[in-house]
């Protein structure tokens, strides 16, 4: 790539040597405008190269510091297979975790810790508690439903998902309840083979 100052110097010299003869009489300096278009073409496609050739440069710089440290090293861009494992196991659990049915919070608390692990333990136990004493005599049912999920990291066995989380649930023999959709960022980490919620952050 050729220092800015050397393109600079090759545009006025050709300035230069336009300038210095004169059209004689009766020419339109047809000749003289075609060079001088040629010289701003040049010009334009110098800055041009110029602009790519620094694009390139900052890929490439950005490619290898990816490949070090970020997104290419992240396992989500460059294995399908362990996104879509990962991004599988851990909606069930999610929808495991926040869904419900009074006929059967035994089986529901069993199926939640099954698909859970580290700090995420307490604060389900802490928030599972309530449920198991107001959900028998309100005949509440919660169902969620995981519409959006993006896998923001993914390395060894740990993972960090964003998802999109709906939720509907009914009180009784027929009233509906007011349905709520929330965004959460939740960290996984790979037990036994089996994906599992570590931990869960509103977003």
């Amino acid at each position: 790539m050729p220092p800015a100052d050397q393109t600079d110097t090759t545009v006025d010299s050709d300035h230069d040597q336009l300038d210095a003869g004169t059209p004689p009489d009766g020419e339109t300096g047809q000749r003289g405008g075609g060079a001088r278009r040629r010289v701003r073409l040049l010009a334009t496609l110098g800055v041009a190269s110029v602009v790519l050739v620094a694009a390139a440069v900052v890929l490439a710089v950005g490619n290898h510091a990816a490949r070090a440290n970020g997104a290419l090293a992240n396992q989500a861009f460059v294995d399908p297979a362990a996104t879509a494992d990962v991004v599988g196991q851990i909606s069930t659990a999610i929808k495991t975790v926040y869904s419900y049915d009074y006929r059967a919070l035994a089986a529901n608390e069993a199926a939640a810790k099954a698909v859970i692990t580290g700090k995420f333990v307490d604060e389900f136990a802490q928030t599972f508690e309530p449920v198991k004493q107001l959900a028998p005599a309100q005949q509440a049912v919660l169902t969620t439903a995981v519409p959006a999920v993006g896998v923001a990291l993914l390395r060894g066995d740990r993972a960090r998902l964003l998802m999109m989380v709906d939720q509907r649930g009914t009180r009784g023999q027929s009233q509906q309840l007011a349905g709520a959709t929330a965004r959460l960022v939740v960290d996984a980490q790979r037990v036994d083979g089996r994906w599992k919620i570590a931990e869960v952050t509103p977003e």
